[in-house]
């Protein structure tokens, strides 16, 4: 049987449906260093507070003894904002880009929003 540690990053990397692989580049380490957490269940702190940062569940959660599944991700705060159809296209449209351009956009739109709504 697997130790409790292995199965709560595997129970969240499939409710993110995402891969060993993909832990690894978000924590930037080896894809064989995540297995070895998964198997063996040990993990450095400074490690496991990128892994549950990137598995979007607190630190405690993680490392907490607790068998409970945590398919749920950390609580997070959720914002009413209304917005017109084009700006709709816009957030959605931002919201699903990689990461390199999301960050890009979020970027762009402090810079607008600080600065006077001028941009470039």
């Amino acid at each position: 049987m697997k130790n409790i540690l292995g199965k709560k990053i595997q129970e969240r990397l499939k409710a993110l449906n995402q891969k060993q692989v993909w832990l690894a580049e978000q924590v930037g380490v080896s894809r064989m260093s995540v297995s070895g957490w998964i198997r063996t269940g040990k993990i450095s702190v400074d490690k496991a507070v990128n892994v549950a940062s990137a598995l979007e569940i607190t630190l405690d959660e993680l490392l907490s003894n607790n068998d409970a599944s945590i398919l749920q991700p950390a609580e997070e705060k959720v914002h009413l904002v209304y917005v017109d159809d084009d700006e709709l296209q816009v957030l959605t449209r931002l919201r699903e880009a990689p990461d390199n351009l999301r960050i890009m956009g979020q970027m762009i739109l402090d810079r607008f929003l600080a600065g006077g709504r001028e941009v470039g």
